[in-house]
């Protein structure tokens, strides 16, 4: 691969980034090599409740009022579980030495048993970008990539994500503008 890994960075959409999908996304990305790429938008509430989940799933837990987060336009019908955790279960990838993703049933039933990962987010749906197709955007200043922050990551404060984001390296997303400009 020619260009630098962005597995663990944080992707935040830049203000031109007109996209439905996409536009004020921030995006942890899991996997990034010359396959292409695999992230989850991880600020973006979606109208579905774990408790609901839970219900479909036959799990009994009255604390599962987490929020359940749109993940991204693909495969939007599966759950992906984003999580700090020494446990693993059936369908659990190592992404760093303490994060992992997990898509697997039985990682909802240890939640629900309170026998789960204390932290974690949960996504319907993912994102993907194609060979070469994620580079393409960001060459075209469709998105900032920054490292990625844990505590950022896990905070449920979405609507000032991306600013939170931001303050890690000093500016404010209101100082980024939608024009681009070479000299």
């Amino acid at each position: 691969m020619t260009s630098e890994s962005l597995t663990n960075k944080f992707l935040i959409a830049m203000p031109q980034l007109q996209d439905s999908c996409f536009e004020g996304s921030v995006i942890y990305v899991c996997n990034h090599n010359d396959e292409g790429a695999l992230g989850l938008i991880i600020n973006k509430p979606s109208e579905l409740p774990l408790f609901e989940i839970f219900a479909q799933l036959e799990l009994e837990d009255e604390r599962a009022n987490q929020t359940v987060l749109s993940g991204g336009p693909v495969e939007n019908d599966k759950g992906f579980i984003l999580h700090r955790s020494e446990r693993s279960w059936t369908s659990t990838i190592n992404l760093t030495n303490d994060l992992k993703l997990t898509t697997s049933k039985d990682i909802l039933s240890s939640i629900a048993r309170n026998d789960g990962p204390e932290e974690y987010l949960m996504t319907l749906g993912c994102s993907g970008w194609n060979p070469g197709q994620l580079e393409q955007e960001l060459a075209d200043n469709s998105w900032l990539a920054i490292p990625a922050n844990q505590d950022i990551l896990f905070s449920d404060d979405f609507a000032n994500m991306a600013d939170m984001i931001a303050s890690t390296l000093g500016f404010n997303m209101v100082q980024l503008t939608p024009e681009i400009g070479y000299c």
